[in-house]
């Protein structure tokens, strides 16, 4: 009974609930939630805001990786000096 942000095959083959949130962290908006399962109303608020908490972790991660990769490439092209 334990909230997974992001199952993997063990788990996506095992019985259980799916909800899946799409959410744009920059707006603060949740665009799409799908569930497939009945969980209680509780649950799926719980659920709900760790798939938000995910998908900020996420857009951070890729911010960071972004920002990274166009200082390299900036350095490397001579736009920036160190």
């Amino acid at each position: 009974n334990t909230p997974i942000l992001h199952k993997n095959l063990q788990e996506l083959q095992a019985s259980g609930p799916d909800v899946l949130v799409a959410y744009l962290p920059a707006m603060d908006d949740v665009v799409t939630v799908l569930m497939e399962g009945k969980v209680p109303l509780e649950t799926f608020n719980e659920l709900t805001e760790l798939g938000c908490q995910g998908c900020g972790a996420i857009a951070r991660f890729m911010r960071e990786q972004i920002i990274e990769h166009t200082r390299k490439m900036a350095l490397i092209r001579g736009v920036v000096k160190t």
